[in-house]
């Protein structure tokens, strides 16, 4: 299991957490989530804070025209047009299931700086030492196991 620490829009984060956005799309600019990650979400401003989690299901890498296709086919998949707008026109892009969302304790901007962690502009893979430090402040349950 990695860790990813992803940076979301407060509207989209709390979609996820009640259970109505259940794929979040991300422009490929680094690595690529796999099945079975662990995804801290960032809300951004107004929030500026770690607000929740979830595990990654199926996840889905193509064009932006070709993941269309695909995700029309998944009933009540939460994207909305605003959605596929951030990811037009870009080469390669991800779509990552929203699998078991759950909230943690809140960390602030402020919090995670003094941790030594910046939230990214969109999404980054944590180094194993940086992901054991926000788990345990988040009291997030559950267990590093493979490579991180």
């Amino acid at each position: 299991m990695r860790i990813f620490l992803l940076s979301i829009k407060p509207k989209y984060g709390y979609a996820i957490l009640e259970g109505k956005k259940k794929y979040e799309l991300r422009k490929c600019v680094g690595s690529v989530v796999r099945p079975g990650d662990l995804v801290i979400m960032y809300f951004s401003s107004p929030v500026k804070a770690v607000v929740g989690y979830f595990i990654a299901g199926r996840v889905i890498v193509s064009t932006p025209e070709e993941l269309r296709q695909k995700l029309q086919l998944v009933k009540d998949s939460g994207i909305e047009e605003e959605d596929w707008s951030y990811v037009n026109g870009f080469r390669k892009v991800m779509a990552i299931e929203v699998r078991s969302p759950r909230t943690c304790k809140r960390l602030s901007l402020e919090e995670l700086r003094k941790l030594g962690l910046n939230p990214p502009i969109s999404y980054m893979a944590l180094k194993e030492d940086k992901a054991k430090i926000l788990i345990r402040e988040c009291q997030i349950d559950v267990e590093i196991r493979g490579d991180p």
